[in-house]
């Protein structure tokens, strides 16, 4: 399982900085390497934290983000997430790379360094919580789903309204509406 993380993070990260660098024309953008070097970073360590806490929630956030009994609605909006993630890495390059449209202090980068470290510390206390987090929403009768109300759920239950700019273990997060109007059974 460890090695499909190390694969599926290294596929996630190659890929966005094909994006980022095309879009850029170069790859001589220090910004993007720490961007890619703190994605590739965090989300290894929380996908190699899970592996030691919780290996059946690591397994099922290496599951494809597309699966057969998955809603439509479901299917649509993580198209839907997929292209505006991409669109903004697009944008961001384009911005810092081709046409320099504004310029970014080295103090204010700092700063969206830490909150993307934020992003997946809420993140990762998420998936302390709640060990049903799967990239697609369903219910894990095999796993015993109940409603998760502790930790940071006891304020939110969608991780991701907590967190829309997290991914981890090579995928964003997902959004799970309802979730909080499950019976108490699950």
């Amino acid at each position: 399982m460890v090695s499909k993380l190390i694969t599926q993070t290294a596929v996630w990260i190659a890929a966005m900085a094909a994006v980022l660098f095309v879009a850029a024309g170069t790859v001589r953008w220090p910004a993007a390497w720490v961007f890619l070097a703190e994605m590739a970073g965090l989300g290894l360590a929380i996908g190699l934290w899970l592996a030691r806490r919780d290996p059946a929630l690591l397994a099922e956030r290496l599951t494809a983000g597309f699966q057969a009994a998955q809603k439509t609605w479901d299917k649509v909006f993580m198209v839907t997430v997929f292209v505006l993630w991409t669109s903004w890495l697009v944008l961001m390059a384009l911005d810092a790379g081709r046409f320099g449209w504004s310029r970014m202090p080295v103090w204010a980068q700092g700063i969206g360094a830490i909150l993307i470290a934020l992003c997946m510390t809420i993140a990762c206390l998420a998936f302390r919580e709640n060990s049903y987090a799967a990239p697609v929403v369903k219910i894990a009768r095999e796993r015993g789903h109940r409603v998760v109300s502790t930790g940071p759920y006891a304020c939110v239950r969608h991780r991701c309204m907590r967190a829309p700019c997290c991914s981890s273990s090579a995928r964003p997060c997902c959004w799970a509406p309802g979730m909080a109007s499950l019976p108490r059974r699950y």
